[in-house]
């Protein structure tokens, strides 16, 4: 099982939707691999999701038609579709996936330069360290100290760096981490958690429930990373077993956003890469 490395990176998006009743828009997406092959199940799909997130945003009478000679979708809907909603969420993969993850103590040993290293490896952990502010221990509210589950943070401006740094270093780090920048399935909808913040209650499928509920089992007091699309929003901590499938999603986030998210992910993922045809 893949484990995640957690780095910070503050992301913000605006949106704002607006519909005109009185006229009928139509809109084309193609698929952005024209060269691979394509299933019906993958284009019924794509047809029925999205669909459902057009309702679910709202839209009226919505469309869906594909032309398997173009690799093109047609979408028609009563009014005007907003080009900010086409782009950030229309065709948001929304592909969303559960992992463990290592703690900053637990990669340590990668990290640490050893006395025998040679002039070629002591230069490659201290580019790494410089390009990320490593996190410390953490002290709980009843003074038990603890790492929290990301290994640092990354400024936006020093993404470059890292990445670079990232690469020389990559056969050094665990063969099952991966790392990705974090924010500081079935059904779903809008909420806010416990202290206020917006949040998405998912509630998985009969066999999606079992699998979860083995994870978490596995990982009682350790933390899960909630990963879509490849940017982790969250990453609880497990207290016990989760059984039912029933589980919320808090992340720095804002309602609006948190509203659009639960739309689209209770539409389902998106399994054709689609771009509008301008």
């Amino acid at each position: 099982m893949k484990k995640y490395a957690i780095i910070l990176l503050a992301m913000i998006i605006c949106i704002a939707c607006h519909h005109d009743p009185l006229k009928t828009s139509s809109y084309h997406f193609k698929i952005k691999d024209t060269a691979a092959s394509v299933s019906e199940m993958q284009i019924d799909s794509t047809k029925s999701v999205l669909k459902k997130r057009l309702l679910n945003s709202k839209y009226e009478n919505p469309v869906v038609s594909y032309d398997g000679a173009k690799k093109i979708f047609t979408v028609t809907v009563n009014g005007d579709i907003d080009k900010d909603f086409i782009g950030n969420w229309l065709l948001k993969p929304c592909k969303t996936f559960f992992y463990e993850t290592y703690r900053i103590d637990e990669l340590a040993p990668v990290l640490t330069i050893q006395p025998s290293a040679s002039s070629d490896e002591k230069e490659k952990k201290e580019k790494f360290v410089a390009s990320i502010s490593l996190t410390g221990p953490q002290i709980s509210s009843t003074g038990v100290a603890y790492y929290p589950p990301y290994i640092g943070a990354v400024k936006e401006s020093g993404i470059a760096a890292f990445e670079k740094a990232k690469k020389n270093m990559l056969f050094d780090f665990p063969v099952d981490n991966v790392f990705a920048y974090g924010l500081p399935e079935q059904a779903a909808k809008m909420a806010f958690d416990e202290m206020g913040r917006a949040s998405i209650r998912v509630n998985l499928n009969a066999a999606g429930a079992k699998r979860f509920e083995r994870m978490t089992t596995k990982n009682v007091n350790k933390a899960l990373a909630i990963v879509m699309d490849g940017t982790v929003y969250s990453a609880p901590t497990v207290v016990s077993a989760i059984a039912g499938g029933n589980m919320e999603i808090a992340g720095n986030f804002s309602a609006e956003e948190a509203r659009q998210l639960a739309n689209m992910l209770s539409a389902g993922y998106l399994p054709l890469a689609l771009d509008i045809v301008r």
